[in-house]
């Protein structure tokens, strides 16, 4: 009878204390799981937000942004590198530049024409507006633009304004100015 009982005994508490080993291990390997889910937030991008142009201050005079000349890596630039005398963004723009993609059109006063322009591989319709330069008094074409630049690095998000203004009726001259402002995103990213 001690035997049986003692059987007994064994039966009831071994599938326990099995079942408990295995609950406790079960929790360990959930637990990176947890942790790798918590790490990984999506980025909830808002394209009918409000874009609001970043100030001197907010940029803290330094920011990641494509770097100048027909090069499509980053580079860190300071305000200097990137404020013109008419105290605005240049940056010279590529369209070699990856993970650019247009967001919205601008809304010009006069618009002269539309034509194709190839980003990343993509067809997009680029605006131009017939301006006249107040500097030199030359007629010219203005292409104004939104960006959104992902740094793959990090896949920070960077909205751009990007501004291309060319002489009117010139097969010489390209681009003689190239404007671009750093949109606040902090504002659409979540």
């Amino acid at each position: 009878m001690k035997k049986i009982g003692v059987l007994l005994f064994l039966l009831m508490v071994v599938p326990v204390l099995v079942l408990g080993c295995g609950s406790n291990e079960a929790e360990v390997d959930a637990k990176p799981e947890e942790e790798e889910a918590e790490n990984e937030q999506e980025v909830v991008v808002d394209e009918n937000a409000e874009f609001m142009p970043l100030e001197f201050s907010s940029l803290n005079l330094l920011i990641e942004v494509p770097q100048k000349g027909w090069d499509n890596t980053l580079s860190r630039a300071t305000q200097e590198d990137f404020e013109d005398d008419h105290g605005q963004f240049q940056i010279w723009y590529s369209t070699n530049l990856p993970n650019v993609r247009r967001l919205v059109d601008s809304e010009p006063d006069v618009i002269v024409d539309k034509q194709e322009v190839e980003i990343d591989g993509l067809d997009e319709e680029a605006v131009h507006v017939k301006i006249t330069d107040t500097d030199d008094g030359l007629d010219v074409y203005r292409e104004q633009l939104y960006y959104e630049y992902v740094n793959p690095e990090n896949d920070r998000r960077y909205y751009v304004l990007i501004t291309m203004t060319y002489p009117q009726d010139s097969d010489t001259d390209y681009y003689h100015n190239k404007f671009a402002h750093i949109m606040d995103s902090a504002t659409i990213e979540r």
